[in-house]
């Protein structure tokens, strides 16, 4: 645990926001789009009450996945393409896992 927290550097917790905050509207604004921008059919489906239950789950596997990966211990001035492999497998990952736990 240690060792975690003294390689979490502080400018890591920006981009940790800023993937909450493009995960949370990336839910909203996919739900949007389904329902072709009509608000109406969006509450009469009932989508917009589950979106309270799986947008925090989506949140915490997403950052924990990106933990996994560590993307939030690079330095993003000096990418490469490793930098860029991880950040595709971990969205690919996190998106993998969460279309999986929506079909359970």
């Amino acid at each position: 645990m240690k060792e975690f927290l003294s390689n979490f550097r502080k400018h890591s917790i920006p981009f940790m926001i800023a993937d909450i905050i493009a995960v949370a509207f990336s839910m909203f604004a996919s739900l949007i789009i389904y329902h072709g921008f009509d608000i109406d059919t969006l509450n009469a489906s009932g989508d917009a009450g589950k979106i309270y239950i799986y947008l925090p789950i989506n949140i915490v596997v997403t950052v924990v996945i990106f933990l996994l990966f560590r993307l939030y211990r690079s330095v993003w001035s000096y990418a490469s393409v490793i930098e860029l492999a991880m950040t595709v497998l971990g969205c690919l990952t996190s998106t993998i896992t969460m279309v999986t736990f929506s079909f359970v």
